[in-house]
């Protein structure tokens, strides 16, 4: 399989003190998808790229401390050649407190071979590994797609977004949406999901959908159209 794309956003958390992307690279670290974090970079790569070596426990934390402490707009490149060729980024927003949100958008992607995850076995620790990064306490959505068919339907079937298109596009092969997001739908017609499909989290503050076990099948034409179907349920439930 070609690259798989993992993607995490929010307006509605505070992701300033670092914690929240430091618990997703660690989500990554133990599930074994980021071995060693070989290189970071800021906006400016030709200025600022370097060589690191780190890994381990606590990983999270000190790939995000490589973001200076004052950085008017933190964010991150950092990429790795093991298990296979990874690199991932980091954008955070600053939080406006009495709004209750950001300007603009906190934003993390991590983008991976996703050869060694196609078969359920290998899918399974991929999902395990998604729930265990996200909660409704620092995620407002997430999603996990072959890259190429991502950015496909970002522009194609998706174009229209269900809120919006750097957020909830579309339903994916596995898709999150936690505080901030999942209130925009109404419960009585997400009823309508299949219920092996869905699994609600924190006494319904966050919900998981995945469309097939296995992620080799994620583009096949039965699995795309199971999730434009899933999609057009999210469209029907969303509040106006």
């Amino acid at each position: 399989m070609a690259e798989v794309k993992w993607t995490a956003s929010s307006q509605h958390h505070d992701w300033n003190d670092r914690r929240a992307p430091a618990a997703f690279i660690d989500a990554l670290a133990q599930a074994g998808l980021v071995g060693t974090v070989e290189g970071v970079c800021g906006w400016d790569e030709d200025a600022t790229r370097r060589t690191v070596k780190l890994q381990g426990p606590g990983v999270g934390a000190r790939v995000m401390a490589e973001i200076p402490k004052k950085e008017k707009h933190p964010f991150l490149k950092a990429w790795g050649s093991t298990p296979s060729p990874w690199t991932l980024t980091v954008g955070i927003s600053r939080f406006v407190a009495d709004e209750g949100r950001v300007a603009g958008l906190n934003t993390f992607v991590f983008q991976f071979d996703g050869a060694a995850y196609e078969d359920e076995a290998g899918s399974a620790l991929l999902l395990a590994a998604f729930h265990a990064a996200h909660s409704p306490d620092t995620t407002e959505f997430a999603a996990i797609h072959p890259l190429a068919r991502y950015e496909a339907l970002e522009t194609g079937e998706y174009d229209s977004a269900v809120t919006l298109r750097p957020m909830f596009a579309g339903v994916f092969w596995a898709s999150f949406l936690g505080k901030g997001h999942v209130e925009q739908f109404d419960r009585a017609v997400l009823a309508r999901l299949p219920p092996e499909r869905v699994e609600w989290v924190d006494g319904g503050k966050g919900l998981f959908v995945v469309t097939t076990p296995r992620l080799g099948e994620a583009t096949t034409p039965a699995v795309e159209a199971e999730m434009l179907r899933l999609t057009e349920v999210f469209r029907e439930a969303r509040r106006r």
